[in-house]
């Protein structure tokens, strides 16, 4: 019986342990930085998406790499982002600067 709860209390000792862990920025950065495909503004948004929320760093720390880059692009498209595209249309000698929004989900 003490056995028992001895390895109980060991189980939940390990647990509390494994919660306290806290997620080192660098390493996370690191991460981000390598997976294939992102560009500059894909890193610092996924950047910025992890490390708002510890758990969800340390969930993205433990996938393999395989896949990583499907599970944060999931998470990624469920937030939306807008982009304005600046052009300069020509007629007749004059330049017409036309704004263009796009929103991605």
């Amino acid at each position: 019986m003490m056995s028992a709860m001895s390895a109980d209390i060991g189980r939940i000792a390990d647990a509390l342990t494994e919660n306290n862990k806290t997620v080192c920025l660098d390493e996370l950065f690191e991460m981000v930085q390598t997976i294939p495909g992102f560009d500059d503004d894909l890193i610092i948004e996924a950047y910025e998406y992890l490390s708002f929320d510890e758990r969800r760093a340390m969930t993205f720390m433990k996938l393999n790499e395989r896949i990583r880059k499907k599970w944060l692009l999931k998470r990624l498209r469920g937030q939306a982002s807008c982009y304005c595209f600046s052009t300069i249309k020509q007629e007749q000698g004059t330049d017409q600067t036309i704004q263009t929004w796009v929103l991605t989900f």
